[in-house]
């Protein structure tokens, strides 16, 4: 659990540091909005045991509030597009996260993918400050004015036209952003219906296995892990001459109220974080499908006949 956290808080340090840091530009600074919503998005949905409605909420909670942190420095229309575009990287992350089966592995490389991501973004902005600080790019200094004439200053009517463009420049983003969000919205949408889908294997989630057989005690042990992606693996392969002992090990991140059912096998038990044992004295040959209340996971044993 310290891992999932630490991931968590990884992303979001480094995201305020760049931000506090000063981003070169706002397309830099929208840039980083997608990359850390994206971040979070897919450790979110791994953390909280593939809980979508929960995880979407934090994940564009965050969003927001990373996205509208930049009004101050760029003002209302770049903060409201960068929380847009922080949606859509969240939407993608809690997509691609739901497609692996969480592990240890998977967590440290998504640490590592983002750091890494974050950096070259940094390394992009500070070479756009660079070249936008070179002396050749500089703009040329202003006509000297003729002895014994002074310049003009600005006219009010200029400042006042200066005044008109920057106000219709900003009414007309309105409706921009807005269609943003709509096209946004409707892709996030479409990405989280399909992001739950409990019986489609995820990378990493193996489909079959065989139960590992005890010469000297004669006992075939098939350990099944247990989350809210299902169980890996989702298929063990048994022999029939052997006792079977059936650990089921539910992750500390999963619900509390599951329930193993399997019609097949005529048994019904509710299963506890940690490991959970049955033993079956003998499995006549076949398959035996075996799933957790309320949910659309579902698992097989395999009974092959003694050769």
């Amino acid at each position: 659990m310290a891992l999932y956290i630490g991931s968590l808080l990884l992303v979001l340090g480094a995201t305020a540091y760049l931000m506090a840091a000063g981003i070169a530009n706002r397309i830099t600074a929208i840039a980083l909005m997608f990359l850390a919503s994206a971040a979070l998005g897919f450790l979110l949905i791994e953390t909280l045991d593939y809980r979508l409605g929960l995880a979407a909420g934090i994940a564009g909670l965050s969003a927001t509030a990373l996205g509208m942190a930049h009004i101050r420095r760029y003002g209302a229309a770049t903060a409201v597009n960068a929380a847009v575009t922080g949606w859509l990287g969240a939407a993608l992350g809690l997509f691609a996260g739901s497609r692996f089966y969480v592990t240890n592995a998977v967590m440290i490389g998504a640490d590592i993918a983002f750091v890494a991501l974050a950096f070259l973004l940094q390394k992009a902005a500070e070479r756009y400050s660079r070249e936008a600080a070179e002396p050749g790019k500089q703009t040329q200094p202003a006509k000297q004015t003729e002895p014994g004439k002074q310049t003009q200053p600005g006219k009010p009517a200029n400042r006042r036209k200066e005044a008109a463009r920057k106000a219709k420049r900003a009414s007309s983003a309105v409706p921009a952003s807005a269609m943003y969000a709509a096209a946004v919205a409707v892709l996030a949408s479409v990405l989280l219906s399909h992001a739950d889908s409990s019986n489609a294997d995820r990378i990493g989630q193996a489909s079959s296995a065989d139960a590992v057989y005890d010469l000297d005690n004669g006992v075939q042990t098939a350990t099944v892990e247990v989350n809210g992606a299902g169980f890996n693996p989702r298929n063990i392969n048994l022999r029939s001459d052997v006792m079977v002992r059936l650990v089921f090990h539910v992750s500390s991140l999963a619900a509390d109220d599951m329930t193993f059912v399997s019609k097949d096998l005529n048994l019904e038990a509710p299963l506890r974080k940690g490991d959970n044992i049955f033993m079956i004295k003998k499995a006549l040959p076949g398959v035996y499908g075996f799933t957790v209340r309320g949910s659309n996971a579902s698992g097989t044993f395999t009974v092959k006949a003694a050769s």
